[in-house]
């Protein structure tokens, strides 16, 4: 017993078995964290652009040219695939003390956004007759473990880890740059 206690010789082949598996699940972790990152920053870029497009339009904007404006969040995700994105557009007006919704228009597109955003905020934002325009970009992200180990067709441990996807979620409040008014027809 005593020569095994001082034994030495497979300490790094232990140390290497416990300590490997931890190491694997962190780089994935991480993989997946950049991942979910680069996501929100995409989804960002795509409520920026868009708002922006829209906001540039003197006084009146056709739904079909918003409808046009969409594909720029195709171009933010290249090389990922837009059909899990939503874009919608949403137009405001101060009436009164309230900014009340005058027009939506939404991008193709399977995810569902949540609900529309808070207006107490945006009532500061305007003066009397004054539009808001704002952006809405959601996505579905899901994570390269997470569909490893997620959904798997057959086993009955499905989500065990917790939710499969994630809703990476973006709003962007503009103002009419040559207006202050901006009707979609």
């Amino acid at each position: 017993i005593k020569n095994f206690a001082a034994a030495e010789s497979g300490v790094a082949a232990i140390e290497f078995a416990f300590i490997f598996p931890i190491m694997v699940l962190l780089f994935f972790c991480l993989i997946d964290f950049t991942g979910y990152v680069s996501y929100n920053r995409k989804v960002a870029a795509i409520s920026g652009a868009v708002a922006d497009l829209v906001s540039k339009n003197r006084n009146r904007v056709n739904a079909d040219t918003i409808q046009t404006y969409f594909a720029v969040s195709g171009m933010i995700l290249k090389p990922l695939a837009a059909s899990n994105v939503k874009v919608r557009v949403i137009g405001y007006r101060k009436e009164g003390t309230d900014a009340v919704k005058q027009w939506v228009v939404e991008s193709p597109g399977s995810v569902t956004c949540s609900a529309d955003p808070s207006t107490t905020s945006m009532v500061s934002l305007m003066a009397a007759n004054n539009d808001l325009v704002v952006a809405q970009t959601c996505m579905t992200y899901t994570p390269y473990i997470g569909s490893f180990f997620f959904n798997r067709a057959g086993h009955k441990f499905t989500n065990t880890l917790g939710p499969g996807t994630f809703k990476v979620e973006e709003v962007v409040t503009q103002r009419p740059r040559s207006s202050t008014i901006l009707d979609c027809y």
